[in-house]
């Protein structure tokens, strides 16, 4: 009896895990990058049940293994690349192979991204949405200088499908310095970056300007694994009202006997 409660309760708070997995990769659906997490679940280390006799315990007989309580182990990434999005704005990049761009924060911290909608900050910095400088091999890729007399148009800037970044005046400026990891799993995802990771390892990756690459969020997919998740979810609960009843009639009707 004990053990059914340790079972489904630990079942219970896996699932609402999973849920919790789950709803976020619905809200994100449509954000430019995403990758999809999946929670992975497992049993505790399994224990031996033996038995032993009413007065001579010396010699207890094995039973059966057994496993009290099923956890979350650990969240996995899909990497898998999404489709490609087409776009009107020329800082607007996709990465059609394996690989992340490089942004630093405004505390000096190196973080990376498939996210590949950028602007132009006041400085004529490359930056993401959040005002994180995008890296080149020589650094944050400056494409103007404020006090420059030159006139500056965005719309002109140009990235070739090797990374190659050129100003609005065709001169080249700098490279994407486009990088991957030996283990992807080692990846955290943290504010809507990857984190960690160990040493980046530089690579010769495939830039598409004026494309976007899609979040790889399957909402069908998601949607099944969420009404087959509640349903696991409701089942167990009510077999728990089953045994919290058991046990109080035990307490109660066995117990006057």
């Amino acid at each position: 009896m004990v053990k059914g409660f340790y079972n489904l309760t630990s079942g219970m708070l896996t699932q609402r895990r999973t849920l919790d997995v789950i709803s976020t990769n619905m809200s994100n659906v449509s954000t430019i990058g995403y990758k999809a997490d999946t929670l992975l679940s497992s049993t505790f280390d399994e224990a031996l049940l033996s038995r032993t006799g009413n007065e001579d315990k010396a010699h207890p007989e094995g039973l059966a293994d057994t496993s009290m309580a099923r956890i979350p182990r650990e969240t996995v990434t899909n990497f898998d690349i999404g489709n490609l999005r087409p776009s009107y704005s020329p800082l607007d990049f996709a990465i059609i192979s394996d690989g992340f761009f490089q942004v630093q924060n405004e505390n000096g911290e190196v973080r990376y991204t498939r996210n590949g909608s950028f602007n132009i900050d006041d400085r004529g910095y490359i930056c993401t949405q959040d005002g994180d400088l995008v890296l080149g091999e020589n650094g944050p890729i400056q494409v103007y200088y404020p006090d420059s007399e030159t006139q500056f148009n965005a719309e002109k800037v140009q990235v070739d499908q090797s990374g190659n970044v050129s100003d609005s005046d065709g001169n080249f400026v700098d490279k994407f310095a486009i990088v991957t990891f030996a283990d992807t799993t080692q990846l955290v995802k943290q504010d809507g970056y990857f984190t960690g990771g160990g040493e980046p390892l530089g690579i010769e990756a495939t830039i598409q300007q004026r494309y976007l690459e899609a979040s790889n969020v399957e909402p069908v997919k998601e949607m099944v694994k969420m009404i087959e998740s509640e349903r696991h979810l409701q089942s167990m609960a009510q077999v728990l009202k089953m045994y919290d009843q058991m046990i109080a009639k035990a307490a109660t009707d066995i117990g006057r006997i």
